[in-house]
This record gives C-alpha cells, sequence and structure tokens, in this order.
C-alpha cells in the first residue's frame, strides 16, 4: 500500500490560517479570564460569557498594540534594561496591561498587582497550550 503526503507551503495555506490564530487567540484569553475568575483570588469578573469575550478582546487589543518593540524599547530605557528581557519583559508588560484594562472596566476587579501577575501566567500558559493545539489541528 502506497502512503500519500501532502505538504502545503505557508504561502498556500492563505490568510485564514492568520484570521484562525487571532481568534484562537481570543478563545484562549477568554478562557484564560475565565479560569482566573473561577480559580484565583482577587480576580473577579462580573457578567457572562460576552462580558469574558469582552474583556478579553480589550486585552488582546492593548497587547497587540503596546507589547512590540518600540514601546518596550521606550520604557526599557527607563525600567533599565528590564524590559528588554524576553519572558519577563513579557510577564510585566501584560500585568501592566492587564492592570489597566481593569482600570478601563467596570466588570472586572484586580485586587493587587500579584493577582494580576497570577493571571498573566494563566493566560501565558493558556494561549500557549491553545496555539500548540491549534497547530497540531491545523496541521
Amino acid at each position: 500500500m502506497k502512503t500519500f503526503t501532502l505538504e502545503v507551503d505557508a504561502a498556500e495555506k492563505g490568510p485564514h490560517v492568520d484570521r484562525m490564530s487571532w481568534l484562537v487567540s481570543w478563545f484562549a484569553l477568554t478562557l484564560s479570564f475565565a479560569l482566573c475568575a473561577k480559580f484565583l483570588k482577587g480576580f473577579k469578573v462580573e457578567g457572562g460569557v460576552g462580558t469574558l469575550l469582552g474583556l478579553a478582546g480589550l486585552y488582546g487589543l492593548m497587547l497587540f498594540a503596546f507589547d512590540n518593540w518600540i514601546v518596550r524599547g521606550i520604557l526599557g530605557i527607563f525600567s533599565l534594561g528590564v524590559l528588554w528581557i524576553p519572558w519577563v519583559g513579557s510577564l510585566i508588560m501584560g500585568t501592566l496591561l492587564l492592570v489597566i484594562t481593569d482600570k478601563m472596566s467596570k466588570r472586572l476587579t484586580i485586587d493587587g498587582f500579584d493577582a494580576a501577575f497570577s493571571a498573566v501566567l494563566i493566560t501565558v500558559v493558556t494561549r500557549f497550550a491553545a496555539d500548540k493545539i491549534f497547530a497540531l489541528l491545523a496541521g
């Protein structure tokens, strides 16, 4: 019996793969916010799935807009280079943006920097797992 394999070039996959990765990221952030609200002390969400989707969307847009090399470059100077360390910079920026998301929304309450940092750790793990699962399913 012959086995056939189909190899698809990245350019042939098209833009739908990028759109799907946005949806997977949004789903992962929504799931991580739900997990944080359920299991993390000091992280409260008032509302249902719609609120979780909205908060995850807001936080995701802020990550997209502000967690980049330009902002990290400028803020890295003021932090004496701490934000230039890859994992540390991502965790600190994610935590700061989550605190800002808390301040922008009446339906999200985060009690302290430690709760926000713990929530960012949960979101990082959830997004990593969702990306890996999506990569396996997408082939």
